[in-house]
């Protein structure tokens, strides 16, 4: 006998799905790629916080099993009243609904047992099926048929109960037949009669028997008319396989290896799949052989049932099982805004007030809603305003609309006076503050520029001569104003003149040297002249000259000064020499020798006996270049044979 355990025990599953991180099946095969979403609406039937699941649906109405009265009861909703009525009142358990357009069937425990309980929903008479004190469970309905799997005789059968005559049929006879479904006259059941499930067809109008599936893996039979799907794991993957009886033809629809609990109807085969981690549901459309993905919700929806275009299933996304329905039939929810506006601002404002006109609405359950977020007035710039429209079912659907508020206003700017300085002292420049323009405009945040025609810092120094301060004001959209301020600094200043201290040279010759020496000037402005007499680089004679020199400025400033030069004979270089060579350190003797050479050299000279003048420094030179080297350093030695040699020169030896 089945007991209320094992009727219970898909709800007890049910529930653990809710905490599931992965399914229980293994994964054989990898993934199969994902489909495009199907197009439709999906609506929320149930919202109760309890549980309701096990959901069935004929046409346009949808029936499943709820505890929310602390005991599972059988609930319908109707599609086209918005009424959810409850079917059975009774404080037992009453679960796993099936509906046939006025009629819904469940397996019920009031009496102690399972029965099959039927409910006409034209008479509103609940009708008891079946009275055998054993169980039946599992029924299934189509028209005035009923069926169901049944334990009478200590077996597990398929029994049938024509509502028209009101007679009851044992369908199959071997044991092992459960889980029952019916369409017209097929009946589609699991049977285990060979020791592994397959899948068994009973034909009512011939009253054959048909053997639909030899892979002894095959279960959950959904029959539509001419077709038969279930769940087959022939290649160690779970999938849907489909039988065409008018054809003979059976077919594999899914291939993402985790595909379980088909339904069929018409052209639609629907299923729960495994592919992305959760239950999703799927569906198959055999007229176009594609298929769609009907659930994208990351929880779990399992169980679907499908009739014509709506497919109906248990979800678990509110945290607790709820009844979901999807119209294929129904376009979803749309909206679409006016097309982009483009305004300028409200005078002396920096918004607008903007009508943004009427969004066109398709598709979704009446009534709809819709509003536009934010509302005007709308500021300089791009707006970007969402229109989301919400219909009777709490679908949601948004769009956006531009709106582009332009500012076309030009900041009022007033420039500083116009400036006439003079440089600063020593300088070319004025260093002064022009002052900040002033500005005004519509929209907050007027920045106000000035730049210089010579390309400077404001801050910076101004140069002899007119600048040009041109004064921009710009907003922050772009809007500018210019006006223009005149800078005028006057040159007052004569130049500076610097001239050599008064220095002395060797003559190199009997007449003297040609001097070179550096004067320089500067001005505050610039020099326009600069000249020395004697000049830089002529010949002076061996005395003491006096060198003149004059600067002007472009203004006409100008300023004089003046120094001298001499050039030493060669009785003052003599004497030089005779310094140099005491102050080196050499040995006494050495020392004394060429002292004395060079003494006698400057008395001839002072006599006027240039021939022992010359003769003597011949004296110096030799013995200095003897004793490089050694006495004295070859440097040093270098330098006073060179110093010798030039006063030579200059007595003319």
């Amino acid at each position: 006998m089945i007991s209320r355990i094992a009727m219970l025990c898909g709800i007890v599953v049910l529930a653990a799905c809710r905490d599931a991180t992965e399914p229980a099946l293994a994964r054989k095969l990898p993934l199969a790629a994902d489909v495009v979403t199907a197009a439709g609406t999906e609506h929320q039937i149930s919202t109760d916080p309890n549980t309701q699941c096990c959901a069935a649906v004929s046409g346009n109405r949808i029936v499943w099993q709820d505890n929310r009265n602390g005991n599972w009861d059988i609930y319908m909703f109707d599609l086209v009243t918005g009424i959810e009525h409850q079917i059975t009142t009774d404080p037992n358990d009453q679960l796993a609904p099936a509906i046939s357009g006025d009629r819904i069937a469940w397996t019920d425990l009031r009496n102690g047992n399972w029965d099959i309980y039927m409910f006409d929903l034209a008479t509103g008479i609940e009708h008891q099926i079946t009275t055998d004190p054993n169980d039946q469970s599992y029924t299934a309905i189509s028209g005035d048929r009923i069926v169901w799997t049944d334990i009478r005789n200590g077996y597990v059968e398929v029994y049938m109960f024509d509502l028209a005559t009101g007679t009851e049929r044992q369908i199959t006879t071997g044991g092992g037949a459960e889980f029952p479904a019916i369409s017209e006259d097929r009946i589609a059941w699991t049977d285990v009669r060979n020791g592994t499930p397959d899948i068994y067809m009973f034909d009512l109008a011939t009253s054959t028997e048909r053997r639909i599936t030899t892979t002894g893996k095959a279960q959950s039979p959904a029959i539509s008319g001419d077709r038969i799907v279930w769940t087959d794991d022939r290649n160690g993957n779970i999938d849907i396989y489909l039988l065409d009886l008018a054809t003979g033809i059976e077919r594999q629809i899914t291939t993402s290896g985790r595909a379980e609990s088909p339904a069929i109807s018409g052209e639609r085969i629907v299923w729960t799949d495994y592919r992305n981690g959760n239950r999703d549901v799927y569906m198959f459309d055999l007229a176009t052989s594609t298929e769609r993905r009907i659930t994208t919700d990351p929880n779990d929806q399992l169980g679907p049932a499908v009739s014509g275009d709506r497919i109906v299933w248990t979800d678990s996304r509110s945290g607790n099982f709820d009844i979901y329905m999807f119209d294929l039939s129904a376009a979803p929810l749309a909206i679409t805004p006016p097309g982009p506006i483009i305004v300028e601002s409200d005078p002396v404002r920096c918004d607008a007030r903007v009508d943004l006109g009427t969004p066109t609405i398709t598709g979704g359950a009446p009534p709809v809603t819709f509003g536009a977020s934010p509302p005007p007035p709308y500021p300089v710039g791009t707006t970007t305003v969402t229109w989301t429209a919400t219909d009777a079912d709490g679908n949601t659907a948004s769009a956006t609309q531009e709106i582009t508020v332009v500012d076309l206003t030009r900041p009022a700017l007033t420039a500083p006076p116009f400036l006439d300085v003079p440089t600063d002292p020593g300088r070319a420049t004025a260093s002064l503050n022009p002052g900040t323009a002033t500005a005004t405009d519509n929209c907050p945040g007027v920045t106000v520029v000035g730049t210089r025609s010579d390309g400077q810092a404001l801050s910076a120094p101004y140069p002899v001569g007119r600048t040009i301060i041109t004064w921009t004001a710009t907003d922050t959209h772009g809007q500018a104003e210019n006006a223009q301020q005149w800078v005028t600094v006057r040159d007052l200043e004569p130049p500076a003149l610097t001239v050599p201290a008064d220095f002395a040279i060797d003559a190199t010759s009997p007449t003297g040297a040609v001097v070179t020496y550096t004067a320089s000037a500067s001005d505050n402005v610039a020099v326009a002249s600069l000249i020395c007499s004697p000049a830089s680089g002529t010949a002076f004679p061996i005395a003491t000259t006096t060198v003149t020199c004059e600067a002007t400025d472009p203004s006409g400033n100008g300023t004089g000064r003046i120094f001298h030069v001499t050039v030493r004979s060669p009785q003052a270089q003599l004497s030089n020499v005779e310094n140099t060579v005491t102050s080196l350190g050499l040995p006494s003797g050495t020392a004394t020798s060429l002292t004395t050479k060079l003494d006698a050299a400057l008395a001839a000279a002072n006599a006027g006996d240039v021939a022992t003048a010359c003769a003597r420094l011949q004296d110096f030179i030799n013995e200095t270049q003897a004793q490089a080297g050694k006495k004295i350093s070859t440097g040093d030695a270098a330098s006073l044979i060179a110093t010798a040699q030039r006063i030579q020169a200059v007595l003319g030896c």
